[in-house]
């Protein structure tokens, strides 16, 4: 269930899946969820043998469990809170995002291009490809 936060900006679900659905129809599963990893100590398995990008997604998903747990067992809030969390967090990113992409519509500076790249980098989030240097 927490895969669906592992890319900063974007909800990972399904193709076909309405993401704006994931909110009402998981929020009640995710409390049951929580509770089960609450008694688990382990994390999720990451074999080298793996591709990069399933590996790198694991070690994202344990840090996500992680967070979890603390947020938890400090009596931060609830599972619903910390899912809610979650998207809320996912929502502002993909604000920066989107906001970052309109900015970069009718811009031609490269180093412009750059910084607001390394603005996204330094965030987590996904950069956004210069179509005038793919020409």
């Amino acid at each position: 269930m927490l895969a669906v936060f592992a890319q900063p900006g974007k909800l990972m679900c399904a193709k076909g899946a309405n993401p704006r659905l994931l909110d009402a129809t998981m929020e009640a599963a995710f409390a049951a969820y929580a509770k089960d990893e609450l008694s688990v100590e382990s994390d999720i398995a990451i074999d080298s043998g793996e591709a990069r990008e399933l590996r790198e997604l694991k070690q994202i998903v344990n840090g996500i469990r992680e967070e979890m747990r603390y947020y938890l067992a400090n009596g931060n809030g609830t599972p619903r809170s910390f899912w809610r969390r979650l998207n809320e967090r996912t929502a502002q990113e993909m604000q920066i995002y989107e906001r970052t992409r309109r900015e970069l519509e009718n811009e031609s500076s490269p180093e412009t291009w750059e910084s607001k790249n390394e603005a996204l980098r330094r965030i987590g989030l996904r950069t956004i490809a210069n179509p005038k240097e793919q020409e």
